[in-house]
């Protein structure tokens, strides 16, 4: 028998996506994310049984006993769109990306993903005359991410100053005591611990702090970026296959007090993610570094891909396509679809 009696649910959220994610406390002491979708009520953990075997493990029983799935199917009942301008981006996403909700922008690195994140925040400030927060991880200087905002406000008719005003940059390479993904789950109210065995594994430990940081950044905001989740990942975890757990537990940390904060504060939230490709098969599009976890919290997934040959000759070298991977309402046929990333323009179907 599994004494399911002596865990503990330490905090629960339900999504506008669906999804509710509980923090479950086990009969062991450790902390594990518990992520139950309630239009297929699948659930995923966080805990290395779960990440290793893909089998439902005590922590997933004991929070499907104590979800309320009725909530949970009500939470969608009706979404507030923000469209990037790119008809085909927008028709792909059900007429833009949700408030409310996060959504994830795959792809390769290069291929145009911070474009679309600051597009979409000039368009944020455009829509709703409220500030967009970039949240950058990857050390890239703020003259250039501005840049971007400024050429894409000409798009858009905002005057500068506007961008001034509203597009809010965050860096979490500003620090040189910390590391990337420490100021990022600080950001996110947790201090996260990392601890590397001999063997080269690491083991994580989140202390939740009194303060919610990021919070002081959102009372004047309708769209957040993270970009990307990859970078602090990598510099901080690496990619070895022993430490899938602990990258799927901070994924799930981060994604699940995203999933609170869209929900309170009304947010159009992105989190931009590289792909891992692998080489010996050349059909292979890629998969979100950091696993299924990702994939599993994102009800809307957008991937940005580099053109082929079709794509080419009618774009040339500005060419991309794009691939919806996951949205709820409608079954993903795959198909891929040729944009322009047209110079100082952003997307377009032109």
């Amino acid at each position: 028998m599994i004494a399911l009696d002596i865990m503990e649910i330490l905090e629960n959220t339900y999504g506008l996506n669906g999804i509710a994610v509980l923090i479950v406390k086990s009969d062991s002491g450790h902390e594990y994310v518990v992520s139950i979708d309630g239009e297929t009520a699948n659930a995923w953990c966080s805990c290395p049984y779960y990440t290793f075997r893909k089998s439902a493990c005590k922590h997933i029983m004991f929070a499907l006993n104590n979800v309320d799935f009725k909530r949970l199917k009500n939470m969608r009942d009706k979404l507030e769109n923000l469209r990037s301008g790119c008809l085909t981006i927008d028709e792909l996403m059900g007429g833009g990306f949700p408030y409310g909700i996060p959504t994830a922008i795959t792809g390769l690195p290069s291929v145009g993903k911070t474009w679309l994140a600051v597009m979409l925040g000039v368009a944020n400030i455009k829509k709703t005359g409220m500030d967009s927060i970039y949240i950058d991880t990857e050390g890239n200087r703020e003259k250039d991410i501005l840049s971007i905002a400024y050429k894409l406000a000409n798009r858009y008719e905002l005057p500068k100053e506007e961008i001034d005003k509203h597009f809010k940059i965050i860096s979490t390479m500003d620090d040189p005591m910390k590391e990337s993904l420490e100021v990022l789950c600080n950001l996110f109210g947790y201090d996260v611990s990392l601890e590397l065995s001999s063997n080269g594994k690491y083991s994580v430990t989140f202390a939740p702090l009194k303060v919610l940081p990021i919070r002081k950044h959102l009372e004047n905001a309708t769209y957040l970026v993270i970009d990307s989740l990859t970078t602090p990942l990598k510099e901080s975890i690496g990619h070895e296959t022993q430490n899938l757990p602990a990258r799927s537990s901070i994924v799930n940390r981060i994604y699940g007090r995203l999933l609170k904060l869209s929900k309170v504060y009304n947010l159009c939230s992105v989190i931009t993610h590289h792909v891992s490709i692998n080489p010996v098969n050349l059909r292979d599009l890629g998969r979100p570094y950091g696993g299924d976890a990702i994939i599993y919290h994102s009800k809307y997934i957008l991937q940005i891909l580099p053109p082929d040959k079709k794509a080419k000759e009618k774009f040339g070298d500005e060419a991309r396509r794009v691939q919806l991977i996951r949205r709820p309402d409608v079954k993903t046929d795959f198909e891929k679809y040729p944009v322009r990333l047209k110079l100082d323009y952003g997307f377009t179907d032109e």
